[in-house]
């Protein structure tokens, strides 16, 4: 209706090695088994307002699968330093997000507007098939099922936006973010 509006979203994509992860240096060669990451993303959502348009909010949950993942690996008995890129595995991003935001003043002689607003994010990535190389040696370890490096788990955000009838505004935001793997 004219004030909650839901949606589903299935979308896919890839991302192609590129030109340099092509080629390996050391051996002088170029690796044409490397495979595109792929991508496919489903999402389910909903935005909406309340309160003659004062209360807003939007909320998403996704699911975002990750195929053929490029990394570096080192290329094995070459002297340290020598790596290639290979296809390793993927990696599973289940999500959500929730913002609120609650337009406070609209529209008084000094200010346009004055609004609030609280969000939160959770994410839970973790490697499938996701192996140190793929030699398959004692020597390879298997990532799977392990929380993906560099992505916080939740982050948190806290905030005002202010607007002055003349031009001016403000935006001030707290900032919490989780350790990351």
């Amino acid at each position: 209706n004219e004030h909650i509006t839901a949606y589903v979203d299935i979308s896919q994509g890839y991302s192609p090695p590129t030109t340099a992860q092509m080629i390996v240096p050391y051996l002088g060669t170029a690796n044409t088994s490397l495979k595109p990451e792929m991508g496919m993303q489903y999402e389910i959502g909903s935005k909406g307002t309340f309160f003659k348009n004062k209360l807003s909010y939007q909320v998403a949950l996704f699911d975002l699968q990750i195929t053929n993942k490029l990394v570096n690996q080192a290329i094995p008995n070459t002297p340290a330093g020598n790596n290639e890129t290979v296809n390793v595995g993927g990696q599973e991003n289940k999500g959500a997000e929730l913002v609120i935001a609650y337009n406070m003043i609209n529209e008084t002689k000094l200010l346009s507007y004055l609004r609030p607003f609280v969000s939160y994010t959770y994410l839970n990535c973790t490697y499938k098939g996701y192996k140190s190389d793929n030699n398959n040696t004692a020597t390879t370890l298997d990532y799977s099922g392990k929380n993906a490096v560099g992505v916080s788990p939740q982050v948190y955000n806290i905030g005002l936006d202010v607007a002055l009838k003349f031009g001016v505004y403000l935006n001030v935001t707290y900032q919490s973010v989780d350790k990351e793997p």
